[in-house]
């Protein structure tokens, strides 16, 4: 049974709200924060906190402070529940990042299914973080394993052999090295940006403020591209038409987008089908598209799309661990860009993604 910690100093709505809530959950509560705090220090152990803010001693917003600071306690769900219904109270709540904030007087209906809500929301995380969990466990050794094999194996060749190697066969296991140590090198690149930006999401700090505007180019695209192995063999399937626009998001991260989408077009089509960049201004936003003339995605896996999800890779041979485009979202989401997917088995996928732009 989940367990609730209710902080509430009016002692008739606090044992209003035990009563109703022990029906479905196990209940502790307290009369003010610093009895809370008192409680958590010898029962951590809690799946929700529902606590006032105006109360003696130490109010709600001390309360969550404390929570906040603790290793132990800052995961669990928080919801401020107050008769303070003015916008700035409610402000300073969710900057706080307080899980959610319920005005008294409230339904009864109206508690329980925020609290309901919570939890289905908390135990949602659970069940990603898990799967998230056992899939690195699956794709990192593979992808870190596979470029090593290859660097690995060729150095003790050329350690061993090197007085029989002829010079060209020097030049292509040298070749092969170099090939293998970018591959290994971009994978924890993307491992890397993707913990970040991971981290940046579940905190909420995104610090976004001082954006520069970026004009996006050709030559931009292009130079970016240079670091791409998948992007660099197709290089002449690549074409781009971008109009002139001011986006609100810094250059590396427009440049680690194009990377990504283009670079999956190049796995997931053919060498010599075409790859078309686009952006141009429509109805007030920003528009780059990205398509492929590749293989497609089925319509039931384009919501399914997330970090280490790869499909049909038992019919395909492919690279990748399937975190390209969960970069892409991650920053789409942190400097608001609207991200969609259209796609056709077959015959072919367009990225597309809306940005906010200055004229």
């Amino acid at each position: 049974m989940k367990r609730i910690l209710v902080v509430e100093d009016d002692s008739v709505l606090r044992e209003n709200i035990t009563v109703i809530l022990r029906e479905e959950y196990a209940v502790v509560d307290a009369n003010d924060g610093s009895k809370a705090i008192s409680i958590l220090d010898q029962d951590q152990k809690f799946d929700l906190i529902l606590s006032d803010i105006m109360m003696p001693k130490i109010d709600g917003y001390g309360l969550y402070d404390y929570t906040k600071k603790s290793e132990v306690l800052s995961d669990i769900p928080f919801i401020f529940l107050t008769a303070r219904a003015d916008n700035s109270s409610i402000r300073k709540g969710m900057n706080l990042g307080v899980d959610d904030y319920i005005t008294k007087p409230f339904a009864i209906d109206d508690l329980l299914d925020g609290i309901s809500a919570r939890f289905k929301k908390r135990d949602n995380e659970i069940r990603k973080f898990e799967y998230l969990k056992n899939n690195i466990s699956l794709f990192i050794p593979h992808e870190l394993r596979t470029p090593l094999v290859s660097i690995l194996g060729h150095t003790e060749l050329i350690e061993n052999y090197f007085d029989e190697l002829s010079k060209k066969e020097l030049l292509e296991m040298n070749d092969s090295i170099s090939r293998a140590g970018k591959r290994l090198k971009r994978s924890i690149e993307k491992f890397l940006k993707f913990a970040e930006l991971t981290i940046q999401n579940s905190t909420g700090f995104n610090d976004i403020e001082d954006v520069t505007l970026f004009d996006p180019s050709q030559n931009d695209c292009e130079n970016a591209l240079n670091s791409c192995y998948d992007c660099l063999k197709r290089i002449e399937d690549i074409s781009f038409e971008l109009n002139d626009s001011k986006l609100i998001i810094p250059q590396i991260e427009f440049e680690t987008i194009m990377i990504e989408l283009v670079s999956n077009a190049c796995k997931f089509s053919e060498e010599d089908s075409p790859i078309l960049v686009t952006g141009e201004i429509v109805n007030d936003e920003y528009v780059i598209s990205v398509a492929d003339k590749g293989r497609g995605i089925a319509s039931e896996n384009i919501n399914k799309i997330d970090s280490f999800v790869q499909f049909d890779r038992g019919f395909y041979q492919q690279d990748g661990n399937g975190i390209g485009l969960a970069i892409v979202k991650l920053i789409c989401k942190k400097y608001n860009v609207k991200f969609s997917i259209s796609s056709e088995i077959g015959k072919s996928t367009t990225v597309t993604l809306r940005f906010a732009h200055d004229n």
